[in-house]
């Protein structure tokens, strides 16, 4: 059987969450509850994010309803250009961390009530942001499979953070 770079990195999967959740079991714990603690605090997250990174979030927005925190997600194209006034917490999601838009955004919104989802922690929005919350996917040469699921994963964890039960079995 032919092994095409796309099949190769499907089969990185396991490993990468593998790596994400020992990351998230040791120093990225505090992460997890720094992000709870600013989203409760905030009572509002505006997520946002292009393509791919922009709905991912939505899957945990029961849960922080559930647990006092409005959250919504915003087209970061549609930001830069038609402007909303924001209060709470800005958490911006982008393989990259260099995305056109996403970056621009995090310029915008630059601080410590910035946070972001990135795999690449060198980006010019890692450097923006007063948060960095990794996605540890690894490199992809094809498409987006592994930055997906560990935004996913991350995200879930973040919810896990804010409903208290942040400690990863």
């Amino acid at each position: 059987m032919t092994t095409t770079s796309f099949r190769r990195e499907v089969q990185e999967h396991p490993a990468v969450l593998r790596e994400l959740i020992a990351h998230y079991r040791g120093d990225g714990q505090q992460l997890l509850q720094d992000w709870a603690s600013r989203a409760v605090k905030a009572g509002r997250v505006l997520f946002s994010g292009m393509g791919a990174s922009e709905y991912p979030p939505e899957a945990i927005f029961a849960d922080l309803s559930a647990n006092g925190v409005d959250a919504s997600t915003a087209d970061a194209g549609e930001l830069i250009h038609y402007p909303q006034s924001q209060s709470g917490l800005v958490t911006l999601i982008s393989q990259s961390g260099e995305s056109i838009e996403t970056r621009k955004l995090a310029e915008r919104f630059a601080g410590t009530e910035l946070a972001v989802i990135v795999n690449n922690e060198d980006s010019a929005m890692a450097r923006a942001a007063g948060l960095v919350l990794p996605m540890l996917a690894g490199s992809e040469s094809t498409i987006s499979t592994k930055t997906y699921s560990n935004t996913q994963a991350v995200l879930y964890l973040m919810a896990q953070a804010v409903k208290g039960q942040g400690a990863i079995e």
